[in-house]
């Protein structure tokens, strides 16, 4: 497959996170998980497409992608109080090999057992990728939240060193 033309990348972006919000309020998600779904559908695509038009394979590519959906998942988990599975999965979903699958199975029953088990095999090469993609994702999160801890940290003991009572008994006083 030759890589996306840059016409046609702000309309799969703007599908992909259409999609993975879609899926989201299809399966009963909160309108929260919905718009963070549809940000990692957003962000798997924009890899997806940068990927490809790189020159990497669709199942590279797909991994690549799906690092970025785990991450936002993860991430926005407390924020939104969205479970991270649902908005990975939805995230996901723009980026699922569904023709791919199709198309095997169809020349499986056509007698082209080849072509086929070709069109399966590379199906289900894109969905483990994308499974790994997203574990590596969400696994990844916990060094961007430890960071975020790590300046709430520093940025309260500045505030507790700059409104430190002045003491009143320097002078040797007592009172």
């Amino acid at each position: 497959d030759a890589p996306p033309a840059l016409a046609e990348m702000p309309a799969r972006v703007a599908f992909g996170a259409a999609s993975a919000a879609a899926y989201a309020l299809a399966c009963y998600a909160e309108r929260s998980a919905a718009v963070a779904a549809a940000f990692g559908g957003a962000a798997g695509t924009i890899v997806f497409l940068l990927a490809q038009g790189t020159g990497l394979g669709v199942v590279v590519a797909s991994f690549a992608a799906a690092v970025p959906i785990g991450l936002v998942g993860r991430l926005m988990e407390r924020r939104n109080l969205a479970p991270p599975l649902v908005v990975s999965i939805a995230g996901i979903v723009p980026l699922l090999p569904g023709l791919a699958l199709l198309h095997g199975i169809y020349a499986i029953l056509n007698d082209q057992h080849a072509v086929g088990f070709a069109s399966v095999l590379g199906a289900m090469a894109i969905g483990t990728a994308l499974a790994a993609g997203v574990t590596l994702g969400e696994w990844s999160s916990w060094k961007v939240r430890v960071r975020r801890q790590q300046a709430r940290r520093r940025r309260r003991r500045t505030r507790l060193v700059d409104v430190a009572p002045v003491s009143n008994y320097s002078d040797g006083q007592s009172s």
